[in-house]
């Protein structure tokens, strides 16, 4: 029969990533300031792409590449945090969110889907729409099954890979 004082599973892997309740007001800012540069450097990443995709086409590529690349990204990122435990937290909050927080942009297609529908292009608005998220989640699955295939062999050596079902990588 089990205690009432048993720990939690993920206790020690709080401990070994530094997590603590209650964490002091240094550690916050320190979270902050991961976050933040890993966000400054996506946003510049974002707007060099773009730069270099724009051109005469009505499709927008820019932002539809940033999307797709950064779901990919994402992906890779959650195997190596969710599954392998690869990745440690500061290296998750640059990365995973700053950088491909930064990186990707939502709100962007919205935007596009709105004006395309506004300017009576409802076709248009919905076939880039519907392109971007079949192009994200196949990036998600492609970078799901790569990063998997990287890590498969040190796994199989003896390392447990978790499963991502419940987990939830660190805010």
């Amino acid at each position: 029969m089990g205690s009432t004082t048993e720990p939690h599973p993920d206790a020690g892997r709080a401990r070994r990533h530094g997590r603590q309740r209650g964490a002091p007001r240094r550690s916050r800012l320190g979270v902050l300031a991961l976050v933040a540069a890993g966000g400054a450097t996506g946003s510049l990443a974002r707007v060099g792409l773009g730069r270099l995709l724009t051109g005469g086409s009505r499709f927008p590529w820019a932002t539809f590449t940033v999307n797709v690349a950064g779901s990919f990204l994402l992906a890779v990122l959650a195997v190596a945090v969710l599954e392998r435990d690869r990745l440690s937290r500061g290296v998750w909050l640059v990365t995973a969110t700053g950088f491909c927080g930064a990186f990707t942009t939502l709100s962007t297609v919205v935007v596009q889907v709105d004006l395309d529908v506004r300017a009576g292009e409802a076709g248009s608005g919905a076939v880039y729409g519907l392109a971007t998220l079949a192009a994200g989640i196949a990036a998600v699955l492609g970078g799901t099954a790569m990063a998997r295939v990287l890590w498969r062999e040190k796994d199989d050596l003896g390392r447990d890979a978790r499963t991502t079902r419940g987990s939830r990588p660190w805010n």
